[in-house]
């Protein structure tokens, strides 16, 4: 079966009817649209759609389009979008005030439709490059999943995220039970099967778009989970062992159990009211794995939260 092609998604924003469905007519056959014409819209459809570029009228009431791109490029879900300003405003001061606060091009009305074309084109083919590379380059070569980078990136912004939302962010660390005795007699060979299959199964546990699992490093992984309370943290952390359990990997060499199994820790803060910080998170998370282990393994344990 062959997959089907996704196209690149591309925000227009202009208080302009006409406008909007002139650059609809002119774009709609290569890209996904969305189009709005308010500034605060355009930050929420943004946040949400996450396009592939945005193309960006000036003169809006309410927010204006320096505002619009000065609020996107604050956030880090937002801020690597590129932005195409669109506008009747001709002076060079303009332009220059546009390229200043993160804008990758400036196209002036009446507009002309092939340069339009291009240059929309010329800018999303730049997105997707970057957006490739960056993928290459944050994704683990042995378990394909997020590495040590990506993981460190994912924390940080959704510890902001947390913040900026007042919601909750757990953190889960995970830890395969007696990695190195299945190593050791198995062979580095079915250590590294068993590595991707763990990290296959933590990945597919997590199903809500906030969530993500990464590898920490050699069998120990970290789950990240948005807007998510200890008890909520508790029921994923006990969902992803009995995942693990149900894979069924053979390991005659662990002294718990037959086959292969994972200790979990668990903690849980409110960024916004409480003064826990970021690394207090982990080590607090890393203490429940130990927690873990010391009542036997094959468990998850949760900070009080």
């Amino acid at each position: 079966m062959v997959e089907p092609i996704t196209k690149p998604k591309v925000l227009i924003v202009d208080d302009a009817a006409e406008n909007i469905d002139v650059l609809i007519s002119l774009l709609e056959s290569a890209y996904q649209i969305a189009a709005t014409k308010s500034g605060e819209k355009a930050l929420q459809i943004a946040h949400k759609m996450q396009p592939d570029l945005i193309l960006l009228d000036v003169l809006m009431p309410g927010l204006d389009g320096y505002q619009v791109c000065r609020q996107l490029k604050l956030h880090d879900d937002t801020k690597k979008i590129p932005i195409i300003f669109v506008s009747s405003l001709t002076d060079a001061i303009d332009e220059t005030k546009a390229f200043s606060i993160g804008a990758v091009d400036y196209i002036t009305k009446p507009f002309n439709s092939s340069v339009v074309r291009a240059r929309v084109k010329t800018h999303v083919n730049l997105k997707l490059q970057s957006d490739m590379l960056e993928q290459l380059i944050s994704i683990d070569s042995l378990t394909q999943i997020g590495n040590r980078k990506k993981l460190d990136e994912v924390l940080l912004s959704e510890w902001k995220r947390a913040y900026r939302d007042k919601k909750p962010i757990s953190i889960v660390v995970i830890d395969i039970d007696h990695f190195k005795e299945y190593n050791d007699n198995y062979g580095h060979a079915f250590g590294d099967e068993c590595l991707k299959q763990v990290a296959r199964e933590l990945s597919k546990g997590l199903v809500r778009p906030g969530d993500f699992v990464g590898r920490f490093g050699g069998d120990e992984f970290v789950a990240v989970l948005s807007s998510t309370d200890s008890n909520g943290a508790a029921n994923i952390s006990s969902q992803l062992r009995n995942r693990i359990d149900n894979l069924n990997i053979p390991h005659s060499f662990s002294p718990i159990s037959t086959n292969m199994s994972i200790s979990l820790g668990a903690a849980t803060t409110f960024p916004h009211t409480e003064t826990q910080t970021l690394p207090g998170l982990l080590q607090e998370a890393d203490k429940m794995l130990y927690e873990s282990k010391r009542k036997g393994r094959n468990r998850s344990s949760v900070a009080a939260g």
